[in-house]
């Protein structure tokens, strides 16, 4: 295994059994996206990882008698995605070889991929947060959990009224 390919199966450690490429793709230190991309496709080949989008049951039984190729991707894609042909989330086929692959990482190592995550996935949240309309995000809470916490202490006292007239 080359290592790239190594340098991502330990990044891909860190965040766990699945996780998505593009998160991979961003705590990947000084990677080129390009050479990436060709190491997820041959990590895929060689059985280290695979689709996450994998359908179970019957749906599988299909389309193992449909004769699909067993490395296809199940994903979601959208039409103007020029990597059609990756995955959008993978996992290890593994498990095994994902705890190696973790245990393998010098908790400084592990301390900067997990730190690295954070900010990934606190970026994710602000772009999230973008598109939430205005009137959602800044409603006055301790009234909204007054009423509700109100109403579960109603609806208790029903209950307990229920059981000692029984």
């Amino acid at each position: 295994m080359r290592a790239s390919e190594q340098l991502i199966v330990k990044c891909a450690a860190v965040l766990g059994q699945t996780f998505p490429r593009d998160m991979i793709e961003y705590i990947l230190p000084k990677v080129q996206r390009v050479k990436a991309r060709k190491s997820f496709k041959r990590l895929k080949q060689i059985g280290i990882f695979e689709c996450a989008n994998i359908p179970t049951g019957r749906a599988a039984l299909l389309l193992q008698t449909n004769g699909l190729h067993p490395e296809a991707c199940f994903c979601p894609k959208m039409e103007d995605d020029y990597n059609a042909d990756l995955c959008n989330v993978m996992r290890f086929k593994n498990n095994l070889l994902q705890q190696t692959a973790y245990n393998i990482l010098m908790e400084s190592q592990r301390l900067d991929l997990h730190n690295k995550t954070v900010e990934y996935l606190q970026n994710q949240a602000n772009e999230i947060r973008k598109r939430i309309p205005y009137y959602l995000l800044y409603r006055k809470p301790k009234e909204s959990l007054d009423h509700v916490q109100q109403g579960i202490y109603e609806k208790k006292d029903i209950v307990h009224k229920i059981s000692v007239i029984d």
